[in-house]
């Protein structure tokens, strides 16, 4: 099984909740729940992707 350490966690959750809340306001603005469904994937991939690539940064800078 995978052990998941804090930083994972965080990025995972707050990439999680950002995608619920902007596929609930797609849903609502476009009325389709196919459009919902979209945006929470996309959503949730930039932001952890995002989040991925400040931590990587992060990382690197502490250790120099």
């Amino acid at each position: 099984m995978v052990k998941l350490d804090r930083i994972e966690f965080v990025k995972l959750l707050v990439s999680v909740g950002a995608g619920i809340i902007a596929g609930n306001y797609a849903r609502g603005y476009f009325g389709d729940q196919i459009a919902g469904l979209f945006v929470t994937v996309v959503v949730l991939v930039v932001v952890y992707s995002a989040l991925d690539v400040a931590n990587r940064a992060y990382v690197r800078k502490c250790k120099k």
